[in-house]
């Protein structure tokens, strides 16, 4: 069975979340789809083989996004918005999946239609409006990821501001150091350096903060 990609509703229950996973091991390709069979929770996941290449391209975009503030140091910690991550987030991901796999079925009926009949001047008057509409979504998910990058590349420059803190602990061997060879001068640059740090800390992290509070907007 070719692996698959699940994108599951967050607000669905464990009990259909898991109903969800099982029934995708029986599930069987129709075409280039599957044949689901879950009733009225079909329309609760979504199959990232199923989509279009640029689909498929912009949910693994936001799924990459979403996976680089999981992973932080700086979320480990708690110092990102939990409402953020843990409720925000996985409703993002899960409306960018619904919305590229409806991109990805409207632009195969489009193209579909374009192969199999003969193009005429009213067929091109229906067709090019649906088109533009199709055109103007894409060109809305595609900010909402990258809005998602912007907060994902905010909370790695927390995480390196973190780890550059706690690499200021070795700063008390190099004042040591330099306390040996009398450089006042390259001490006060240490003092001043981690003080800097501080701030950036701050900064990064209520930066961080405050991309992931527009992700609700």
């Amino acid at each position: 069975m070719r692996r698959l990609q699940l994108i599951i509703d967050p607000a669905l229950t464990e009990v259909q979340h898991n109903q969800i996973i099982d029934a995708c091991t029986d599930l069987t390709f129709v075409g280039n789809r599957l044949d689901r069979s879950l009733g009225p929770l079909r329309n609760h996941f979504v199959v990232g083989s199923e989509l279009t290449a640029p689909s498929r391209r912009l949910l693994h975009r936001a799924l990459k996004a979403a996976s680089i503030v999981y992973e932080s140091q700086v979320r480990r910690l708690h110092m990102l918005d939990p409402i953020a991550n843990d409720l925000i987030l996985p409703q993002q991901i899960w409306e960018i999946a619904r919305l590229v796999d409806l991109h990805s079925r409207l632009e195969s009926e489009q193209r579909q239609i374009r192969q199999e009949v003969v193009m005429t001047a009213e067929l091109q008057a229906v067709l090019r409006p649906q088109e533009q509409a199709l055109e103007r979504s894409v060109a809305a998910v595609t900010e909402r990821v990258v809005t998602l990058e912007r907060y994902a590349h905010n909370v790695q420059a927390a995480d390196a501001a973190l780890r550059a803190r706690e690499a200021l602990n070795n700063n008390d061997r190099y004042l040591a150091l330099l306390a040996h060879t009398d450089d006042a001068e390259a001490m006060q640059q240490l003092a001043l350096q981690a003080e800097s740090l501080e701030r950036t800390l701050a900064k990064t992290i209520h930066d961080a903060i405050d991309v992931g509070r527009t992700l609700s907007l």
